[in-house]
């Protein structure tokens, strides 16, 4: 959702994410057919062809990859607590935990689950928590 998207660049903005800063959201569908937000502009490219092309003709590859990682290291470094509601799961396990978990609802699932499945997914569990 549109309020979702605004929240999550305001609270990215604040930690220092380069994003585009949003000036003001509408959720009256009367202006534009529906919600929407009004933000900065953003120069720079979007299509990855054409990244890659500017990347390798002005040979700026190391550049690109040290802003891309101090973003990245921004962004990570935002407190779950601070995410926006319905921005993603609000769940303490780690996104490997959640895969093995939903593997093992699928095993489940089937009429008669493999042994060696059921027991790689313990494994797994057990490997894990060690």
């Amino acid at each position: 959702p549109t309020e979702t998207e605004a929240s999550a660049l305001r609270v990215a903005e604040e930690f220092g994410v380069p994003v585009p800063h949003v000036h003001w959201v509408c959720s009256d569908e009367r202006f534009v057919g529906g919600p929407f937000f009004v933000s900065t502009r953003v120069a720079g490219e979007t299509v990855p062809r054409r990244v890659l092309r500017l990347v390798e003709r002005e040979r700026i590859g190391a550049r690109l990859a040290g802003q891309l990682g101090r973003a990245f290291a921004s962004l990570h470094a935002i407190p779950l607590e601070r995410a926006p509601d319905g921005l993603g799961p609000r769940d303490a396990r780690t996104a490997v935990e959640r895969a093995l978990d939903a593997m093992r609802e699928q095993l489940d699932s089937l009429w008669q689950p493999a042994p060696r499945s059921r027991s790689a997914c313990a494994g797994s569990s057990a490997g894990r928590r060690a």
